[in-house]
């Protein structure tokens, strides 16, 4: 998914399911957040690529490939899926025709509705988190919770 945060820079969120070998456990997970200045079908391809690269994985890994069904991301020809394909024919191409468009608008109005300063504190959340065990301690000193390792 393409986004723009609110220093108005361009962002691709790549968000993977996977599954454990071991077991029968299926995760979904925020795999990669890349600033983009290509916004195109040809910048955003090369930065899913990157992404992958980068963690050391193989883009031969990737089977299934859904986003929204712009002409940029699903287009017959120079489209992010085209682009894909053409180096890996046996990726799965799905259409979120709507879901991905109206969870990001329920998102969006949920974010409205909030205080801003609870606002704010969910938007810059990742900040604390720089220095983990410091942003771990303000976050479980501030709020109940509990995490096994």
């Amino acid at each position: 998914m393409e986004t723009t945060d609110v220093s108005a820079e361009n962002q691709l969120g790549v968000v993977v399911i996977y599954c454990n070998s071991n077991s029968v456990d299926v995760y979904t997970q925020i795999f990669n957040l890349v600033p983009i200045e290509d916004c195109t079908a040809k910048g955003i391809c090369a930065a899913i690529k990157n992404s992958f690269h980068d963690k050391g994985i193989s883009m031969n890994n990737l089977i299934w490939y859904s986003s929204d069904t712009t002409n940029a991301m699903f287009g017959c020809k120079d489209s992010v899926v085209a682009l894909l394909k053409e180096d890996h024919p046996s990726v799965i191409a799905v259409r979120c025709t709507c879901s991905c468009h109206m969870k990001h608008l329920c998102a969006s109005y949920a974010c409205l509705k909030l205080s801003t300063s609870l606002e704010d504190m969910l938007k810059n959340i990742d900040v604390h988190f720089s220095v983990p065990v410091k942003g771990f301690i303000i976050v479980k000193k501030n709020f109940k919770i509990s995490v096994k390792f």
